[in-house]
């Protein structure tokens, strides 16, 4: 299914309502290695920047991240970001 949205235009004086369908993608980010003080250094393939450059180049907006694996420590390992954008 689809998420919607109403989004309130009322900033221009017309009081009228628009219904928008909003679309979510998730890219997983995963890490080769990590230094126990939680400072990450080196990441499998794409860095989490270019991620994000890459996707808001193609009109996704970054919304958060998710993480998706653990260490036997406890430490994060892989994580999704999360874009949205409107259909």
């Amino acid at each position: 299914g689809s998420e919607m949205c109403i989004r309130d235009s009322s900033h221009v004086n017309i009081h009228a309502w628009e219904v928008c369908e909003l679309r979510y993608e998730f890219v997983s980010v995963k890490f080769k290695q990590y230094k126990l003080e939680n400072v990450w250094k080196e990441y499998e393939g794409e860095n989490y920047r270019d991620i994000i450059r890459r996707m808001s180049l193609d009109g996704w907006t970054y919304k958060g991240w998710v993480p998706t694996d653990f260490s036997n420590y406890g430490l994060i390992t892989a994580m999704d970001f999360i874009f949205e954008r409107e259909d």
